[in-house]
């Protein structure tokens, strides 16, 4: 037994014998990790059954995905460790909930009233009604990218361009996100198209499900006091920031919609005042 005992252990034989003897187990150095093999990724398991379609169906790929255990400490699909589900919290909360629920309206009204922001955003949501009665074009996810994409777009930057990406892959990846059963799923297939990251993913299904979804941006997690680099990417993230958009907006009684648009609007405006207050500091 006391062989036994040793394996995977830095204890010599001889001590291993004596504890044994003596019965005195509590002593014994705690290795569990030694102890547990390493479980299955959705890789090893398998691709759900949605995923199994012809043609296309393998550029939708679960591995870049980036479906993956939930369970501490575990890697993605790209060997990257994750990170710990962050505290969320929402910046600009109040001790009365009714007043904390008229701030968030107030907030939302304002992004609204600011740079054409209501018509840009109701054509986004008619592209992503399109899209939930059947119309899976390009066109209409392309609006919607833009949409997301703007400042980055105007910006120019590389590989913004979803002219790059297969319309067949397009049709396939929303048909397969408009009738997906989970979240994880939805995301999940939209991030096996090409140059479709987790927050551009949340924006097409915030606009195709502006009951069920939320967009996953940098405004909204400084208004929930996470950092930007807390997002690892990851579909396990974005299903945890969902969570906790769905369960404030519920306590605030107020739509999806509104609490997300409350959210980008107040770190609009406090990034403001940080320039004004660097403008000043000069």
């Amino acid at each position: 037994m006391a062989s036994e005992l040793c394996v995977g252990s830095s204890i010599t034989a001889a001590r291993a014998r004596t504890l044994v003897s003596r019965r005195d187990f509590h002593r014994w150095p705690a290795r569990p990790s030694r102890a547990i093999l390493p479980m299955s990724s959705i890789d090893t398991v398998g691709v759900p059954a949605f995923f199994r379609q012809p043609t296309n169906a393998s550029r939708l790929a679960v591995a870049q995905a980036g479906l993956t255990s939930m369970r501490p400490g575990a890697t993605n699909s790209m060997g990257r460790r994750m990170k710990k589900t962050p505290q969320f919290s929402l910046q600009f909360a109040v001790v009365d909930d009714c007043e904390t629920s008229k701030l968030i309206r107030s907030y939302a009204t304002k992004y609204l009233a600011e740079n054409d922001n209501a018509t840009k955003d109701q054509c986004a949501l008619n592209a992503g009604t399109a899209i939930r009665n059947g119309s899976y074009t390009k066109a209409n996810f392309g609006i919607i990218y833009a949409w997301k994409l703007e400042s980055f777009i105007k910006r120019k930057l590389p590989n913004l361009n979803p002219a790059n990406i297969d319309p067949d892959d397009v049709e396939e990846a929303m048909r397969l996100a408009a009738t997906a059963r989970t979240v994880r799923a939805a995301v999940a297939v939209l991030m096996g198209l090409p140059g479709v990251k987790s927050r551009v993913a949340s924006a097409v299904l915030a606009m195709l499900r502006p009951d069920r979804y939320t967009v996953l941006d940098v405004r909204a997690l400084e208004a929930l006091g996470v950092p930007n680099e807390h997002d690892d990417g990851s579909v396990n993230f974005y299903v945890a920031y969902l969570a906790e958009c769905q369960k404030l907006a519920c306590r605030y009684k107020v739509d999806l919609r509104t609490f997300d648009r409350a959210l980008f609007q107040w770190s609009a405006e406090q990034a403001k005042s940080r320039r004004r207050g660097h403008r000043i500091s000069d």
